[in-house]
């Protein structure tokens, strides 16, 4: 999701229009949450977006994967397209195996920074998968992390001096799968990393880097009997642990995304069993961890917050998916939100 003067642009995939199983799918809705214009971009296979990202011309860059275009099973998608969705350009990156795409952002200077995952490249079965391209989306360098094991990037940010990746390691850690902290600088060198968890699986889906001078990763631990729990786990800037909190309810819980308000966080997810009788979950928290407020938004069916943006002031976009009529079958859902800081 990225912000416009008018609203937002929503990116994902749809299997209900375009030429395959899955396409791209790009919506501009004003402020009122009204569609402006859409478009879809893919071929006769799987093609799916993780993020969009306004360009230094005020164009949109879009990360994803295709398994209709490129060298291997899957690669590395990046579409730009004007203010209207038409394309501008596309680049594939990858080879022989599975490379995805899944988050982006403005590097210092000229291009941008991809991160995903590869098993074509690297030193295990997934690594994560670093990519700087220019300006018209070729590659200028890229970096692997990762052990022998499956390594995945699933966010970034900007912080001071570089950038800060989240994700999931299975090669370090203490156990099963662990979130995973990597600070690079903007060469795409490692500073340090970092790993949270305990014996049971646990995994970072974004990662911020905030004005209140720390970091904040959120996600979900998955324990023995497969019972979800939500998780946000706060940092310095060094990635030295502040505090951990894990929501134990007496149903299911996990988070997706998270923003930051002027005194603390904004953070969506699901509570209830994911994909079966589920809400919206949205909780704010302090600077130190405390819950300010809760809010559930009850669909009867399968409901989750996915991505959320500050769009100005206190107010907030939320996109997800609601399956309004219980047979499995999502729609996309935006919401428009404000809360009294």
């Amino acid at each position: 999701m990225s912000n416009n003067d008018e609203g937002c642009l929503v990116v994902g995939y749809t299997e209900s229009y375009g030429r395959g199983n899955k396409d791209i799918w790009v919506l501009d809705i004003d402020e009122n949450g009204e569609k402006i214009w859409d478009n879809t971009f893919g071929g006769t296979g799987e093609d799916t977006a993780k993020a969009i990202i306004e360009t230094v011309d005020n164009n949109y860059l879009i990360a994803g994967s295709t398994t209709s275009y490129g060298l291997g099973k899957s690669d590395v998608w990046l579409i730009k397209i004007d203010n209207n969705g038409n394309e501008i350009w596309n680049k594939t990156h990858g080879s022989s195996e599975w490379d995805e795409g899944a988050a982006i952002a403005k590097a210092e200077g000229e291009g941008y920074i991809i991160i995903g995952s590869t098993s074509s490249y690297g030193a295990g079965e997934d690594d994560i998968w670093v990519i700087k391209i220019n300006e018209s989306g070729f590659e200028m360098w890229n970096k692997t992390f990762g052990g022998k094991k499956v390594d995945i990037g699933r966010s970034i940010d900007d912080t001071q001096n570089g950038f800060i990746i989240g994700g999931i390691t299975s090669s370090y850690g203490t156990g099963g799968d662990d979130m995973w902290l990597i600070k690079i600088n903007e060469e795409g060198d490692e500073q340090w990393n970092k790993t949270f968890g305990a014996e049971n699986n646990e995994i970072c889906n974004q990662v911020i880097s905030t004005s209140h001078n720390d970091i904040l990763l959120v996600g979900h631990v998955i324990f023995e009997n497969n019972k979800w729990n939500a998780i946000v786990v706060n940092t310095d800037i060094n990635g030295e642990k502040r505090w951990e909190k894990i929501f134990e309810k007496n149903v299911e819980t996990g988070f997706s995304s998270c923003a930051e308000t002027t005194n603390g966080y904004i953070i969506s997810g699901h509570k209830g069993s994911y994909g079966d009788q589920q809400d919206l979950m949205i909780v704010i928290m302090d600077t130190k961890g405390n819950i300010v407020c809760e809010h559930v938004l009850d669909k009867k069916h399968g409901n989750a917050g996915v991505w959320i943006n500050n769009y100005k002031d206190s107010e907030y976009y939320i996109t997800g998916y609601n399956d309004k009529n219980g047979n499995g079958l999502n729609d996309l859902w935006l919401l428009k939100i404000k809360i009294n800081d």
